[in-house]
């Protein structure tokens, strides 16, 4: 073999093995679990602590811990009797991307895009923009996906006779 060629033959050796290696590792870091938990009002989403009372000191406790998808996570705070602190948190991001004061959320498991959230008898897509608005004399007490389609359980003033609409 040529003495030239063998540098030559050396280098594309590394130059496939380092591509080789990058490829994992941005596999590895694609397709990694990521790690959540909530200890009273310290968050831990994978290595970073988030005290949610410092961020929004009328949280009292919380409630629950969704995945959305592979990188967005649910987090339902209780605030009072009559609303809850509504967030996501987004993994890529390592910050928040939705914050909103509601009664709870809703959307199809692994698309963000789908949130919808109520507050007030009101409904809201991700973008905060109105959705649906009970009629007078009307309650909205339930939001929900049933596959890919929306509904939303509605009541009477006094929160009885349950009603289902489909909303588009």
């Amino acid at each position: 073999m040529d003495k030239k060629k063998k540098p030559v033959i050396l280098v594309f050796i590394v130059m496939a093995a380092v591509i080789i290696l990058g490829i994992f590792c941005l596999y590895r870091n694609l397709t990694k679990e990521h790690e959540y938990y909530c200890d009273g009002f310290l968050l831990t989403v994978d290595d970073r602590v988030i005290d949610l009372q410092e961020r929004d000191e009328s949280i009292t406790f919380v409630v629950e811990l969704l995945p959305i998808t592979r990188n967005d996570l649910a987090i339902i705070c209780r605030v009072d009797e009559n609303q809850n602190k509504l967030m996501v948190y987004n993994f890529r991001k390592k910050d928040f991307i939705f914050e909103e004061y509601g009664i709870q959320m809703a959307w199809v498991q692994d698309s963000y895009d789908t949130l919808m959230y109520l507050k007030e008898d009101i409904v809201y897509n991700k973008d905060k923009e109105q959705v649906f608005e009970a009629p007078v004399g009307s309650h909205v007490l339930l939001i929900e996906y049933v596959d890919t389609d929306f509904k939303a359980t509605l009541t009477d003033e006094n929160y009885e006779n349950p009603t289902e609409i489909w909303i588009d």
